[in-house]
Formats: C-alpha cells, structure tokens, sequence
C-alpha cells in the first residue's frame, strides 16, 4: 500500500500542474495578456530597486587598478595623465555594468591635455582597456603680455601645461617667435596661429637631430610677401651668437622651385660638417640660405637702410 501511495504522489502533483498550465491557456486572451503585463512590470520595478545595489557591489566597481592604459605614459610627461582622468570624470564611482561607460571613459580622457586622441576604449569583465596617443613638447614659444615667459607646445601648436616643465627643462627646446602674443584657447588647445604651427613643424623636425650642438636658439617667422598662392609667412633659423638661416615656407607648404624639408634638412647638416659649424669661414655679414634644392649657399645679409 505504501509503494502505491508514492508512485500515485508524483502523478497527482504533474496531474496538478498540466491541470493549471491548461486552464491557464484556457482564460480569456486578455486575462492571459494582463497577467503578462503584470508580471513584465513588477520585473521592471524590482531591477529598479536592486539595480543599484548590484551595480555598487565591488566586483561590478571601476577603480584605478582596472583601468589599463597603453602606452605607457611617456618620460617627459610629469603629470599623472590617468590619476587626472579618474579625477576629473569620476570615474572611481563607476560600475563596469553602466551602459555608457565607456563614453564616460572617453570623455574623461580626451580632457587632459596631454593625450592627444583617445584611439579605444573597450569595456571586460574585469575592467577597460585605454588606448592613448600622447603630445609630446617640440618648442617653447615665447610670449611677452603681461609676464613674459615661454609656454610649451606640440608639432601642431596645442600649448602644454607650463607648470609640467621644470626650469632646467627649457633649454631642452627651441625657441620659436612671432610676435609673442599667447594663444587664443585653455591649456591643451590649438595655439590659434598659423605662425606658430608652422614654427612648431620645423621645432618638430629639428628635435630629429643634434640641434643644440649646431648652436640653434629659435625658430623665427617673418612675412613671405608672396604673390603664388604660398604661405603668408617664412620663417628663419636663429643660433645663439645670431647668425640666421634662411629656412624658407614651412615643411608641407614649400613653393614649387622650394626645396623640400627633408632636404633643407640634409643640406643644413652638411654645411655644418663642411665648414666647422653653421658659421664656417668667411660667414661674416652673411646668411645660410637652405631654400635652393641644388645646396646651401652663403648669401649677403639684407642691408637695412633708414630715411632715403
């Protein structure tokens, strides 16, 4: 008798559920309907009161140690590019299950002025992946408003934070000058003058090789006065004891019968080897014009004359 009262248990409670799931099916289409609607809503309710506390739990929190940023930051940043970032976009008060995490991210980086672009963000289960591109300092430009001084920029004039650089640091530069007005924007922005993103791609072409020893200060720019459709500016190459070279439109821009960069380049390491420096013998009162393609050449100084 007791084997037959469990095998009839069993039977009895499936008989009891094919009996609810068919009468269930068998109420009204409406009925079936509300029930459903009832029950997607009390879901909704319920995520919107657990939500946050799950999201809060601790293997869900964003922290430092989960953002992992390449490359690594360069040597000459001083600043801690992602401390800042963290920082400035709170992004240690973020769960890894937001959805617009990796917007945030994004975001929160591309505000420092030292990252350049921000190439990828990708979200794991362990935490995002940044993958960075940095500025890097090619001159120092000298301004001379109210506090004269020299603020850093890159090979496309966006100034740097100043206070990244140490004093000892700004002889590490060139110079470049226009007419030492400050740029137009916040730190980490476009110059907002041609003149000096021009300046700073031959800063930036220059920083390939051993300026210093060749006694190079400042990159200077001036007035092209030219009618074809080139630059409005050319610029000059100045040493410390103030002998300038003819630098000519910036790399990029060259006029058609204009020597390429590179080749300006060339020309000027070898004058220098030939003559014991860029002043070399018989220099006095001359200037080393770089702008012929077939060589560097020694030319007479323009006179400046006063009156008539």
């Amino acid at each position: 008798m007791s084997a037959q009262m469990h095998t009839d248990k069993p039977a009895t409670m499936l008989g009891r559920l094919i009996n609810t799931v068919h009468s269930f099916f068998t109420l009204p289409l409406a009925v079936i309907l509300l029930i459903g609607g009832l029950f997607v809503l009390a879901t909704w309710f319920g995520w919107q009161h657990w939500e946050p506390q799950i999201n809060a739990q601790q293997r869900f929190q964003l922290s430092a140690e989960r953002i992992r940023v390449v490359p690594p930051q360069p040597k000459w940043i001083q600043a801690d590019v992602k401390a800042a970032a963290i920082e400035i976009g709170n992004l240690a008060d973020l769960s890894l299950r937001d959805k617009k995490l990796v917007e945030k991210v994004q975001a929160a980086f591309r505000l420092q002025s030292w990252v350049a672009d921000v190439e990828r963000v990708a979200k794991y289960a362990d935490g995002v992946d940044v993958v960075l591109a940095y500025r890097r300092p090619v001159a120092m430009v000298e301004v001379g408003q109210e506090k004269p001084g020299l603020l850093p920029v890159d090979a496309d004039a966006n100034w740097l934070p100043p206070e990244d650089f140490s004093e000892g640091q700004i002889d590490d530069f060139l110079r470049v000058v226009a007419d030492n007005s400050g740029p137009a924007g916040p730190v980490g922005t476009y110059w907002g003058d041609e003149r000096i993103r021009g300046g700073a791609k031959i800063a930036a072409l220059l920083s390939t090789m051993d300026w210093k020893d060749l006694g190079l200060y400042r990159v200077k720019t001036r007035a092209s006065g030219g009618s074809r459709g080139e630059a409005p500016y050319e610029y000059d190459l100045v040493t410390r004891d103030l002998f300038r070279i003819r630098w000519g439109f910036p790399p990029g821009q060259e006029a058609d019968d204009e020597a390429s960069a590179t080749t300006k380049l060339s020309q000027l390491v070898a004058f220098a080897k030939a003559n014991g420096g860029l002043k070399g013998a018989g220099s006095l009162g001359s200037e080393l014009d770089l702008t012929d393609p077939r060589g560097a050449r020694l030319v007479n100084r323009p006179t400046v004359r006063i009156g008539c």
